[in-house]
C-alpha cells in the first residue's frame, strides 16, 4: 500500500512541476515578447523576433499535447507579421492561423479561449 501510495503521489508531484515549468516558459517568452514589442524600434523586432520564433517552436515540439504553448507560438508570429512586407506578413498569418487552429483542436478554452479571439482578429 506504502508504494502505490508513493507511485501516485510521485506522479501527481511530478505532474505539477511539469506544469509549473511549462508556466515558467510561457512566461519567460511572453515577456520577452512584449519587451521586443513595447521597447525596441519598430526597424529592430523582426531581428529580435527570430530567436522568440525559434524558443517558442521549441516549447510547442516539447509540449505537443498542450495548448498554450501553440497560441503563444502563433501570438508571435502574428506579432511580427506587422513588421514584415505584406507577401511575407500573408504567410505568416496563415502559418498563425493554422497553429491556433491546431490549438483550438487540443483545447478550445486554453487561455480562456484566447485561440478564437486571436484568430478572429
Amino acid at each position: 500500500m506504502k508504494k502505490i501510495f508513493f507511485v501516485v503521489f510521485s506522479l501527481l508531484l511530478y505532474n505539477s512541476c511539469l506544469a509549473d515549468n511549462l508556466e515558467e516558459k510561457l512566461f519567460q517568452i511572453q515577456t520577452e515578447m512584449e519587451q521586443i514589442h513595447y521597447t525596441y524600434p519598430e526597424t529592430r523586432q523582426s531581428a529580435a523576433f527570430q530567436p522568440l520564433m525559434k524558443k517558442a517552436s521549441a516549447l510547442t515540439s516539447e509540449y505537443p499535447s498542450r495548448a498554450e504553448p501553440i497560441i503563444l507560438h502563433a501570438a508571435i508570429i502574428l506579432t511580427n507579421a506587422a513588421t514584415e512586407n505584406a507577401f511575407a506578413a500573408l504567410s505568416s498569418v496563415k502559418k498563425a492561423r493554422d497553429l491556433l487552429m491546431k490549438a483550438i483542436s487540443i483545447d478550445p478554452v486554453a487561455k480562456q479561449g484566447s485561440a478564437y479571439v486571436t484568430l478572429g482578429t
